[in-house]
């Protein structure tokens, strides 16, 4: 949406130039609307074009995570895990529901791709909890 305003912006600067011997205000609506395109777009572009790198990259994280889980890195005696691995997980959960949550956003969705709604959470049940202080 926020890019569309920018184009209304553009177009209304446009027609009231033509149309209307307002130039003034259609002076102001072209100059606003160009400044949003010539930031919006790029930006439109270079998430569009990053995202096979982004989901990569959360693959990679979530297998490294899932690595450590099956390894028995963080697991003691007792197969209870460290808080560290626990901490991962939740920044990991965090980042792929940010990054789900602004998909379907009526402002700001054209800057993000909808393929971060593949990407999966890691369930927490899986994994017991012990405090590193007790």
């Amino acid at each position: 949406m926020l890019l569309w305003i920018f184009v209304i912006l553009l177009i209304g600067g446009i027609i009231c130039w033509i149309f209307i011997d307002d130039n003034g205000f259609a002076f102001a609506a072209m100059v606003a609307g160009v400044i949003g395109l010539i930031v919006c777009v790029p930006i439109a572009i270079g998430t569009h074009a990053s995202v096979d790198g982004d989901l990569l990259k959360f693959q990679n994280y979530r297998q490294s995570i899932e690595y450590k889980l099956n390894s028995g890195l963080y697991e003691d005696e007792f197969g209870v895990y460290d808080k560290e691995i626990i901490n991962e997980i939740r920044h990991y959960n965090e980042c792929v529901i940010n990054r789900q949550r602004y998909i379907g956003n009526f402002w700001v969705g054209i800057f993000n791709p909808n393929d971060f709604s593949e990407l999966e959470i890691i369930d927490y049940d899986i994994v017991p909890v012990r405090d590193k202080g007790r």
